[in-house]
């Protein structure tokens, strides 16, 4: 089979790095390169309402918003300099709602990559990740 589009799912707490390598991959394949950048949001909890009703989970939102937006804007500069046919994508959701970000735009690719490999979403207790390439959690 001929990969032809490509889609790297780069949560925001991987280094730009981390796409080198599929950088290199869709220069070899001359493959178009979709990133889908992912940042994931805490659901909001349910007993900050009932002990205090003046609870802003906007304003934390609209930080998470502000950070994926930039890390957006990183990535099309990153691929714009390394002259790769590309498309960024950027979606803030909850760890509840991964699958269905990132089922939709997998359905129109050849093949799906996770940036930071199988365990992009998933922690040590210390907060670092087992790939090694992600930044601490924050």
């Amino acid at each position: 089979m001929s990969y032809k589009s490509l889609l790297a799912v780069h949560p925001t707490h991987d280094s730009i790095e981390c796409l080198t390598p599929l950088v290199k991959l869709a220069h070899a394949l001359d493959a178009h390169l979709e990133v889908l950048v992912i940042n994931l949001a805490s659901p909001i909890p349910t007993m900050a309402f009932i002990q205090n009703s003046d609870y802003d989970w906007g304003s934390s939102f609209t930080d998470l918003l502000s950070e994926t937006k930039n890390r957006e804007k990183e990535v099309k500069n990153y691929l714009k300099q390394e002259s790769i046919n590309s498309t960024v994508l950027a979606n803030c959701t909850q760890l509840g709602l991964i699958d269905e970000t990132v089922t939709n735009p997998s359905l129109y690719a050849d093949l799906v990559i996770f940036s930071g490999g199988v365990s992009t979403f998933s922690f040590r207790n210390d907060g670092t990740c087992p790939a090694g390439c992600h930044s601490k959690r924050r």
